[in-house]
Formats: structure tokens, sequence, C-alpha cells
């Protein structure tokens, strides 16, 4: 048995273990910490990780590091915690010296060489945390995108595909791309951190107001906005450079063309300028990705994606609509929480252990302890009972139009909730966005995402046949059709697009069954998933942690493993159902 560990220490730092070529384990700290987007050595998540896989520190036989260069992500709302050389590079940028450094590949090398000696204590400071829990092995240190490029790969069962990462930066780079064959890798395209599209999406969620690492908000928004009428500033800044094979930045560097682009865009909607920064980044995305292809010399590919630029749904839905694509695959923790498993596969396949394999699922956190249950739920007396048929429960309560947490089972890996840790609702209220969001505190404008059976994607999207494995993970757009808007209205967005979640029976059977319950009691294959957390709070882990935030949600039922918890005022599923229809 070969054992490795894979460590980050980025934001939304977490470990991961690969086990004879598979990804067996994973865990981000903020879901232990419950601190969203946790910097630092994930001292929890090593501790979670050992105690739940029950391995031994002297069974591990390679610890690997995901980055060379620890970088702590610019924030914007902290303009005094800048270092030296981005307060520096933006500096140059006025003058286009930081293009030159940070924009050509021999300034970049330069660059990254020259930040790496900023952090020389980085090994001995993670080797040191690591003997903490009794690990003395020796600790291996991969490049960032390296990283992201072989969970990609990896993950998606293909032995023959093209890879693309794309990202804000890591390690000098914004985007590298390979082809993929029978476990080799051949490296096509580089591009330096300086023309990152990341940094224009980052911009415009600042200038929305939203915190850090919330573009997706921008990308719901972007639906309700006309991209022409402010595409024009973006597309001067950030364009497709056909010489050099990938997209191209003609503005400045962080906060100078922020400060700049903020003056220029004075004036627009919101709606607007988000609706032209995703017009820009999809110009820009299926340009380079169509380039990238062409350089394998083959008309069409099967295409592995990571990186934070492809949490992007919208992007991945017309990335895959691309003739040049046979089908598309994006690993499911494709931002750089993602990087500890990177590190571990990069580990694996230095030491020839790795293959492709497709990846199951990503129900790869530790099982709760259901013994400690009764006594969690003892307090509530009446309104916690252990369920005969807890599916059936859940589909009734839904089918009663309640709204039910979810929490059983081992913890989702990456930022989907995928049934496990979920609050699920019907799909026929078209005001649910509104009122279930104010429950819990968040202010969205995507609509709220569908799960159902696999078998049933067909009846209500189109667009599915490139991506069968990516709608597993909920990570990649599709076009509702008529039975879909009619049935299940509350789902689709303003653009007529869902992000759903395919169950497959022999993957999650309990998911799988509630979703069948449903169907036999209502006609409707389609429910509501969302994840199960108040607003600026992580997924939620525990069953502390869920019975806590389904008091202050005040939602109807908790469905924690097999046991149901009533909020007041609710009544057993059964009996409301047997009610309603005596009456009826």
């Amino acid at each position: 048995m070969s054992v490795i560990l894979g460590i980050s220490e980025e934001h939304d730092a977490g470990a991961a273990i690969v086990q004879d070529g598979a990804l067996v384990a994973a865990v981000n700290e903020e879901r232990l910490s419950r601190r969203k987007y946790h910097v630092g050595f994930p001292f929890r998540s090593l501790a979670y990780l050992l105690k739940a896989t029950g391995i031994q520190a002297d069974d591990i036989d390679a610890v690997a590091l995901g980055g060379r260069i620890h970088v702590t992500q610019f924030e914007f709302d902290n303009p005094d915690e800048r270092t030296w050389l981005q307060t520096t590079l933006e500096l140059l940028s006025r003058i286009g010296i930081a293009r030159l450094l940070t924009g050509t590949e021999w300034g970049t090398r330069f660059s990254t060489c020259m930040a790496a000696l900023t952090q020389p204590g980085r090994k001995p400071r993670v080797r040191k945390s690591l003997a903490g829990s009794g690990i003395s092995k020796a600790v291996g240190v991969y490049d960032h995108h390296w990283c992201h490029a072989l969970t990609a790969a990896f993950a998606s069962g293909w032995q023959d595909c093209t890879v693309i990462t794309v990202d804000g930066a890591g390690d000098g780079y914004c985007s590298r791309a390979f082809s993929f064959q029978d476990g080799a890798f051949h490296n096509l395209v580089n591009v330096p951190f300086y023309h990152s599209p990341g940094y224009y999406y980052m911009f415009v969620t600042r200038l929305a107001g939203f915190k850090h690492h919330r573009e997706g908000k921008i990308t719901g928004l972007s639906a309700h906005g006309d991209p022409k009428v402010c595409t024009h500033v973006f597309d001067g800044k950030l364009r497709f450079h056909r010489g050099r094979g990938h997209f191209y930045n003609h503005g400045r560097y962080l906060w100078a063309e922020y400060n700049r682009l903020r003056r220029e865009l004075d004036g627009y909607e919101l709606k607007d300028i988000a609706a032209a920064v995703q017009k820009n980044l999809e110009t820009n995305i299926l340009a380079y990705v169509r380039n990238v292809i062409a350089k394998t010399g083959r008309k069409q590919v099967k295409l592995a994606l990571a990186g934070g630029i492809f949490a992007n749904v919208l992007l991945n839905q017309k990335i895959a609509q691309l003739p040049e694509v046979e089908e598309i695959f994006i690993f499911p923790h494709m931002g750089d929480g993602g990087l500890a498993a990177g590190a571990a596969m990069a580990a694996a396949h230095r030491r020839g252990e790795m293959s492709a394999y497709s990846l199951p699922h990503v129900y790869l956190g530790a099982q709760p302890d259901t013994t400690v249950l009764p006594d969690i739920l003892l307090s509530l007396g009446p309104r916690a009972y252990r369920s005969q048929d807890i599916e059936r429960d859940i589909a009734l309560a839904l089918a009663n139009g309640h709204v039910v947490a979810r929490c059983h089972g081992p913890m989702e890996y990456g930022p989907r909730a995928l049934g496990h840790r979920s609050i699920l609702y019907q799909a026929t209220d078209t005001s649910v966005n509104d009122w279930l969001n104010k429950k819990l505190g968040r202010t969205e404008y995507m609509p709220f995402a569908p799960i159902l059976q696999q078998e049933d994607m067909d009846t209500y999207f189109t667009g599915t046949e490139k991506c069968r494995h990516a709608l597993e993970f909920m990570t990649i757009c599709v076009d509702a059709n008529a039975t879909c808007k009619r049935e299940a209205p509350a789902i689709t967005h303003i653009d007529g697009t869902a992000r759903p979640q395919g169950v497959v029976q022999e993957r999650e059977p309990s998911t799988y069954r509630v979703l069948g319950h449903y169907k036999e009691l209502t006609g409707l294959g389609v429910l509501i998933n969302t994840s199960f957390n108040m607003h600026e709070e992580p997924i939620v882990e525990s069953y502390q942690t869920a019975l806590e935030s389904f008091h202050r949600s005040r939602i109807d039922y908790l469905a924690v493993e097999d046991y149901l918890v009533m909020a007041e005022g609710m009544e057993k599923p059964e009996q409301e159902w047997q009610a309603r229809h005596q009456s009826a």
C-alpha cells in the first residue's frame, strides 16, 4: 500500500491523501476552523484525515506541498497588507515595467525567483508543523499549475486528453496547458500571471462591494445585464493575442489597474458591468482553448480543466459547446482548495504510482460518529425521532412543501454541496430565491441549483452529452428545456440555463432514493439543492454545526443520518401527508 499526503497552505488550505493511485480522503481547513478560505498550515485537516482513515504517521510514504511560492492572496479590503513586491510592481505598472517583469517568460522566471527568496524558511516551517503530528518524511514541493493539471487529468478517467489550467496566479503563471497521453504530459502553453483574466473578474467583484472570492455572484448577475453597454472597456484591456497564442493584458497591475478601471466604469450599471466582464472572459478563454487544441494537431479532443477560472459554470458551458471539444471534465475542487489533492497526485506520479481513473465521487470527508447523535438530540424531546425510512420521510416533507436540511455520511470535498450537506426544497416555487436566501442571510443572483437522478437529465435539459461526468459534480451549466421550465421553474436562470447535479444510484444511493420517492409522490423529478450553511460561513461539517445552523435558519426539518428533527409547529411528514390527502 502506498500512502501520499498532500498539503496546501494557500487560501482555502487543506490536506488530501492519495492511496494506491486514488484520492481517498480530502478536506479543507475552513470546514473545521469555520473561517472561509482559511490560509495557513492545515493542522485541523491533517489530524482529521489521519483519524478518519486510520492511517498512522509511519504509514505515510511521501509528503507533497502544493505551490512553490506561498502566496497570501491579495485582498482589496486590506491594502495595507500588500507585500513589498506587490507595492513595487504596482508602482512599476504605471510606467510599463511591471508587464516586462511579470508578463514575459523570462521576466516571470526572474520575479518568481525573487519572490521565492523572500520565504527561505517555508520548507523548514512546514516540516516542523508536520513533526507535531509525528510525520518526519521529506517534503516535496510541486508547481501550482502542475498540481491543478494533474487533478484534472487523472480524475477525468481519460488516458488521452488535453489539459488546461487557468486561475488568478500561481508560481508565476495564470495558465498552463498540456497534452496528456498514457500518463505522460507534454507542455503546450504557459501564460505569465500579468495577463490573468481572473484579475478583471476580481476587480468587478470588488467594485460590486462583494468580498474577495465571491466572483460567483458576478457570474449570476451577468445574465441580467447587457454586455454591449461597456464591453469595450474590458476589450481594450484584455484580448486574445494571436501571435502569442493566449490572452494578453494591455492594462496595469492590481491596484493601479483597479483604480483606473473604477474611473472608466463610473456611471455604468453593475449588471451591465457584470455582463461585460463575463463576455470578455468567455471571448478570451474560448479563443485560447481553441488555440491550445490546434496545437495538439487534432480536430477534436477530450478536455480536462482545473483552476479557479473554471468555477465559472457559464464559461464551462460555452467551452463544452465548441465543436473541437468531444467531452469536458472539470475537477470538482477546481480552485486552490484542490491543490493538496494535486500535490499528492504529483508525488504519486513521480513515483510511477498514478494513472487516470474516473473519480467516482467527492464524499471524501470523515464519517461522523453516529453514536453521539442520540445524546446531541436528546434535549429536543419529541421534536427529534429516529425514522424507519428517512429517505421517504424527507420526500414526504418536500412533497408537503417544506424545506429540509440534510447532514449525512462523509462530507463533500469542494465548493458544491452534493446531497450530504445540502438544503432541499421543491423546484416549483419561483419565489424561493428571495425568501430562502433571506432565511440563510444570503445575497445571491444565481437561482438555486437542481438535483435529479442522472437518467432524468435529458428529460429536463439539453446539451448534456459532452459533460455526463461533470454533471455529477455540479461544475457546468446546461440549457433548461420546456419540460424543465414548466415543472421546475425555480431552478432556471433568466438566461435559460441551470447548474444541475445528476445523482448516480450506485454512487449516492440515499439521495437517489429521496428523488425516487419524491417522484412517486409528486410526479416531478427535480428538486432544489443548495449548500447547508448560513451566509459567509463554510458548509457545515459536524452534526453539532448542522443543528446550530438549522436553529438559526428556522428551516422546517433537519434530516441528520436517520434522525428527523422538526422545527416548532411541524408534524411528522407521514401524518401531514395523510391529513392533507384525507381532507382532499
